[in-house]
């Protein structure tokens, strides 16, 4: 079978089955383990996640006709192919995740809302829901890998930005909670940013964004601003421990925003499309509203505000800075991509990536792109001070773009901080190049 294809469950002598088309684009079939049979189950929707449990099938579309309301989950009886939607409280606004225990009698959903997580357990007669058990964890935790350890207990991992990762389980019936790792944090990170804070802003087409902000516990009047964009882009950035965020927050007063801008998973499969092929400059949009949104903040300083993104949150990183130069005090690029159509002109480049990207034989969409692409307006870049990352074994960007980039902003006599890793590729980091990082930011604040 060609393309992207992954087992997410089996049950007996059936599997589940998704094929990767695009991010916002995955399709169920259901293998017959004796006979090699394949059934396809769901071929319109996108369907991220699939699970097998007591004689049905469970899955969560995105744009399926027999949704009626969302958050959808489908049910299918195996046997009579019979689908039906389950339903869930009106308080239930998204899904993430699904898990049904092995007797499917129970049913685990983790969620989220800009970005924060929810653990909910709900009961299960037949295929429906019958009630909900009480909340057990507060909402201020990333919960990943949830598993069920038998019929009545489930085992997940938590944190948050205070908080590394920690293995913890919980007994249903007993209401008990096991701590199966303890986790250590060193003193001098230990209290010294806020809880995250829920960010939201409009849009130029009134769009809500949103993301989350960390900020030192003691910080000045006005503080300055670091924006995370994330890469993919097609993923959701949620509050992790993360300890570059403590020590630039509680050292240097910085206040440091992580945005899920347009394009980024757990909004909706419109939301995860709203950046593709020509709509690519509507992203760059997003991050200029957030500067907007940051000028109208007593709190924080719009005239000290920095970029940081990696990969594709690196193009958009600095993209952003091409338009608005007169409003960035600095730009960390990481590994980034520096040129859609040189991106797209590698062998490497598949079907996932022209859904998102565009198809590079499609000269119209590729001019335009080359509008946005840092690689094609370097003479636009206003001197705005720039640390660049690079790995030499990184295979996903061309090497030649990065280098061109460069040397082109050098050669106009802008200020280019650079590291070049002979030993990585795609991702290059490590505490060399955050200390890197932290010395860029404390120089130019």
């Amino acid at each position: 079978m060609k393309g992207v294809w992954e087992v997410m469950d089996t049950e007996g002598d059936q599997a589940v089955l998704k094929y990767w088309k695009a991010s916002s684009s995955q399709h169920l079939y259901i293998l017959d383990l004796k006979t090699a049979q394949l059934t396809p189950v769901d071929e319109k929707a996108n369907s991220r996640r699939a699970f097998l449990a007591g004689g049905h099938l469970f899955w969560t579309p995105d744009g399926n006709e027999l949704c009626k309301k969302d958050p959808c989950v489908l049910s299918m009886n195996l046997k009579s192919k019979k689908v039906s939607q389950l339903r869930f409280p009106e308080n239930l606004l998204s899904i993430n995740d699904v898990k049904v225990s092995g007797d499917g009698k129970r049913l685990l959903i983790t969620g989220s809302r800009d970005g924060i997580d929810f653990l909910r357990l709900f009961q299960l007669k037949g295929n429906k829901i019958a009630q909900e058990y009480p909340p057990f964890l507060p909402n201020a935790y990333v919960v990943w890998h949830t598993r069920w350890m038998s019929h009545n207990e489930i085992v997940y991992t938590i944190e948050n930005i205070g908080k590394p990762a920690s293995i913890q389980s919980f007994n249903i019936d007993t209401k008990q909670f096991t701590d199966w790792t303890k986790e250590k944090l060193p003193p001098v990170l230990e209290n010294k940013v806020s809880a995250p804070e829920v960010i939201r802003w409009k849009s130029f087409d009134q769009r809500e964004i949103s993301g989350y902000m960390i900020r030192p516990k003691s910080s000045a009047t006005k503080s300055p601003v670091l924006i995370d964009i994330h890469g993919g882009p097609q993923i959701l950035d949620r509050p992790l421990f993360n300890s570059q965020d403590i020590r630039l927050a509680s050292n240097l007063g910085l206040t440091i925003m992580h945005t899920n801008i347009r394009g980024s998973s757990g909004f909706g499969k419109e939301f995860m499309d709203a950046d593709n092929k020509e709509k690519r400059a509507d992203a760059v949009k997003d991050m200029r509203a957030l500067l907007d949104w940051i000028g109208k903040r007593p709190d924080l300083d719009a005239d000290k505000v920095f970029l940081r993104g990696g990969s594709y949150g690196g193009f958009i990183a600095l993209s952003t800075a091409l338009h608005e130069p007169e409003r960035i005090r600095g730009v960390i690029a990481e590994y980034p991509l520096v040129s859609i159509r040189g991106m797209l002109g590698q062998s490497w480049v598949d079907e996932f990536a022209k859904n998102e990207y565009g198809d590079p034989m499609d000269e119209k969409l590729m001019a335009s792109l080359d509008q946005l692409s840092p690689l094609n307006n370097a003479d636009k870049w206003n001197n705005v001070p720039l640390l660049l990352t690079r790995g030499k074994l990184d295979s996903r960007n061309p090497e030649k773009d990065v280098l061109d980039l460069r040397n082109q902003l050098k050669a106009r006599g802008s200020d280019v901080w650079f590291i070049y890793s002979t030993n990585d590729g795609h991702g290059v980091s490590g505490r060399y190049v955050f200390a890197a990082v932290y010395k860029f930011l404390k120089t130019k604040i």
